[in-house]
């Protein structure tokens, strides 16, 4: 009603629906880390009104039911890997607050038949994305969008290796910057696959960091970069198969 849905640090929960939702609904904040969350033939939808949320692990495999919606006003950081069938939602609409996508995304799952019109996977942040060391992996499009800037961060992680990949597009749309690899640790790998690549930066640019490779490539469309002020590609591989 009034208050938050939280977990004790290590101690785990598990909630199973076995053949309907899971619907978590809090005004303030959600907080599902340390707990798995199984929608076996449904969906999954957490819903913080005035506050953030953590989650652990989400699975929702149903290929015509399994929806994960994941919205709250004040940020949204994901801990555990997510599995969906169906469309994934993450949207965080607070515009002081951030989006961290901690984990692994993967609703590619065999057998699933997505339609490139409507994004498979969408994720939209009120201030500023964060990809940490993590694969989204889709049988759809893919619409990665930050009011402010997007960031593929992964801190101190020395060597780390990180993928954006599906059949259908890619769509990276930031307010203000784009900065594919967004730290000063070296031999960071970030890899981009998708039929069509477009990325815009509406008010800043679009560089990476030295010694740090991000490939970028479009199996059957275009790459389209876009920036308001600089485009620095150095140590950077874009290929456009066909396009």
């Amino acid at each position: 009603g009034t208050g938050s849905y939280s977990g004790l640090q290590n101690n785990l929960t598990s909630l199973t629906a076995s053949s309907g939702n899971i619907a978590i609904t809090a005004a303030t904040d959600i907080n599902t880390n340390n707990q798995t969350l199984t929608a076996t033939s449904g969906a999954i939808t957490l819903s913080a009104s005035g506050g953030s949320i953590t989650s652990g692990t989400l699975s929702a495999p149903s290929a015509s039911t399994g929806k994960i919606t994941l919205t709250a006003s004040a940020g949204i950081t994901t801990n555990g890997p997510i599995t969906s069938g169906d469309a994934l939602s993450i949207a965080n609409i607070g515009s002081s607050s951030d989006i961290f996508i901690n984990i692994t995304i993967n609703n590619d799952l065999s057998g699933n038949n997505f339609t490139l019109g409507p994004r498979s996977v969408s994720i939209h942040s009120g201030r500023d994305l964060f990809l940490r060391p993590t694969s989204i992996l889709s049988n759809g499009t893919i619409g990665l969008i930050a009011a402010d800037n997007f960031y593929s961060d992964f801190q101190d992680s020395f060597g780390a290796i990180s993928q954006i990949q599906t059949p259908g597009n890619v769509l990276i749309q930031a307010g203000a910057s784009i900065a594919p690899i967004h730290s000063y640790y070296d031999n960071q790998t970030l890899s981009i696959a998708g039929a069509d690549l477009s990325l815009t930066a509406g008010t800043g640019s679009y560089s990476g960091l030295q010694n740090n490779l991000t490939s970028l490539t479009a199996s059957s469309g275009n790459i389209a970069i876009t920036a308001a002020t600089d485009i620095n590609t150095n140590n950077q591989t874009l290929t456009a198969t066909s396009g």
